[in-house]
């Protein structure tokens, strides 16, 4: 009776703690699947665009905008955050994608505003992020 018992009692609590480990929080629930993965392509795609648009931006040198550098410095950090948040899954994702859609609004508002293609290319970029990321944030 007491080995019955006790199976039972590791039974129970196997179950239990395989259903705290399977749980997901409703966030990362909420944005499984092809739009999560979208997220994560965009953002990788848009750090690169700024890191590569903020070079062409320092190999300027005085004539750069101090504005748009530290807007594509900016943009490129927080897509690389949100990228590996969300592949981690982390449960803070939604904040941070609802930060980079800010972010990439701003720098694609000022890459616009260049006819260079480098900053024409970031601005293509950081649009598909802002997307992604505001449904992610949401």
């Amino acid at each position: 009776m007491k080995i019955t018992s006790a199976f039972f009692m590791m039974f129970a609590f196997m179950v239990l703690s395989f259903f705290s480990f399977a749980s997901v929080s409703p966030a990362l629930a909420q944005h499984s699947g092809a739009g999560m993965e979208a997220c994560i392509k965009n953002c990788g795609t848009c750090s690169t665009a700024c890191d590569k648009a903020l070079k062409h931006e320092q190999d300027k040198g005085k004539s750069a905008s101090a504005e748009l550098t530290k807007v594509l410095e900016d943009c490129a950090a927080i897509c690389k955050t949100s990228e590996g948040m969300l592949k981690r899954g982390s449960e803070f994702h939604p904040k941070v994608c609802k930060v980079c859609s800010d972010i990439c609004s701003k720098c694609a508002e000022l890459c616009e505003k260049s006819k260079d293609k480098a900053l024409q290319d970031c601005a293509k970029e950081c649009r598909k992020c802002e997307e992604s990321c505001k449904k992610m944030a949401s």
